[in-house]
């Protein structure tokens, strides 16, 4: 059945990883990184499946080759420890065909890229029964002649009139030179210099701080949590659409059981190194004849909640089935009891007039009467 995953990392070098490495281990190429002169390997890799390069409309089109693209992001983050780029990593229904996951994937990447990223996405499948993509993203937003700013300083300005507000450095060339920064001086005291002038403070010596008050403005709004569950819906939407063009009565849902409603455990993402290792235990059970048994604690525990979840579902199911019935069986009681009881209002004999008896101490019988 289909299943929903959809995670997301960033690829930092202050991990020591590079862009040009991980883009040639996802595409199954030879990447060469030009800032430390290192050729990353990975062309005998057997479970690339399709691989491919989604720009922007307006993005230079030598970034349709990889080696380009992500020699470009290296050359231009300077930190040492800069982010690079971002990896989605998403799960492909196994109920579409190979072209039908391409195109999904292809679709996604394409609503990604409409937004200013580059993506560089790759679909992975060994042996058929784990179909993914991966989607590298570029941090930076794209113009026509190459990578733009991803965050930019917000300055702390002031006016003569003593108004404030929160400006970039373009910006505030724009307001004129009526607004001035604003720095940290002794005392705690936060004034630009011509008011430390004026308090008879030195403009720069009584400074407690070199740089001015300030903050970081993210400009592409890309890191946000409500960005990832955008994503993370949009995903859910395009992969439904897919399947219900495909004829699969299969859905996904990006929401998490408990947001949901879903009295049941989640099971927890098993990752490359878990799946290779129980994989590699699995063949090693059968080359020796034996059950296998897992051998990681991530997969005992997701085979427990899985067991635990199928446990629920039956109780569920039986209590369900049980409501049911009593509703059927109150429906039918009170159906036949209506039925019965038009049937005796139809054949109900008159009752007789009995008369009126104002004998004091005197009963009427039950013929019509005087009794004793």
């Amino acid at each position: 059945m289909a299943i929903y995953h959809l995670s997301a990392q960033v690829i930092n070098r202050g991990s020591g990883r590079t862009s040009v490495g991980a883009a040639a281990y996802r595409s199954g190429t030879v990447l060469t990184c030009e800032r430390d002169g290192v050729t990353h390997d990975y062309s005998r890799r057997k479970d690339v499946v399709h691989c491919e390069i989604t720009l922007p409309s307006h993005a230079p089109r030598r970034w349709l080759a990889r080696d380009v693209l992500w020699n470009e992001v290296e050359a231009v983050e300077k930190a040492r420890n800069a982010q690079l780029c971002r990896e989605i990593n998403v799960a492909l229904p196994r109920e579409l065909t190979r072209d039908e996951q391409v195109a999904l994937a292809r679709r996604y990447a394409e609503s990604l890229a409409a937004e200013g990223m580059v993506v560089d996405w790759a679909v992975h499948d060994k042996d058929g029964t784990n179909p993914h993509v991966h989607l590298m993203l570029s941090l930076r937003p794209s113009t026509s002649e190459g990578f733009g700013a991803k965050s930019a300083n917000a300055y702390l300005v002031r006016n003569d009139s003593g108004e404030e507000r929160e400006a970039t450095a373009t910006e505030l060339r724009k307001l004129g030179d009526g607004w001035h920064k604003v720095y940290k001086y002794k005392g705690g005291a936060r004034l630009t210099q011509p008011e430390a002038q004026e308090a008879g403070l030195n403009p720069t010596k009584d400074r407690t701080c070199r740089s001015p008050v300030q903050t970081t403005v993210d400009l592409t709004g890309w890191s946000s949590k409500d960005k990832l569950v955008e994503w993370r819906a949009r995903w859910a939407d395009i992969a439904n659409r897919a399947l219900d063009l495909h004829g699969s009565p299969e859905r996904i849902d990006h929401r998490s059981f408990k947001s949901r409603g879903v009295e049941l455990l989640p099971t927890l993402h098993e990752g490359s190194t878990v799946t290779l290792i129980e994989r590699s235990a699995e063949e090693r059970a059968r080359r020796e004849g034996r059950a296998y048994v897992p051998v990681t604690d991530r997969r005992r525990e997701n085979i427990r909640r899985v067991s635990i979840n199928e446990q629920l579902r039956r109780l569920i199911r039986m209590i369900t089935e049980a409501i049911l019935a009593r509703i059927e069986h109150a429906k039918t009681q009170a159906s036949k009891r209506g039925a019965e009881q038009s049937v005796a209002k139809n054949t109900r004999r008159p009752r007789t007039k009995r008369p009126y008896a104002p004998q004091r101490g005197r009963r009427t019988s039950p013929r019509g009467g005087l009794g004793r």
